[in-house]
């Protein structure tokens, strides 16, 4: 139960929000960090990593 109060099941982030991107690609997971606030965690499957990966990066080119 204690995790659950940690975890939000629906979240959303404008672009203007971001202010860096973290890639791990083993992990499929993009950390996109707020300018205040948690990070937003975008996990992929592998067949789609690429072209998310591109998608935020094109949104978010001054901050990687």
């Amino acid at each position: 139960m204690g995790s659950a109060l940690l975890m939000r099941t629906g979240d959303a982030i404008d672009w203007q929000e971001v202010r860096k991107v973290e890639v791990e690609p083993r992990q499929y997971l993009l950390t996109l960090h707020r300018k205040s606030g948690s990070p937003f965690l975008l996990f992929c499957p592998p067949e789609h990593f690429a072209t998310v990966r591109e998608i935020v990066q094109a949104q978010t080119a001054l901050r990687w």
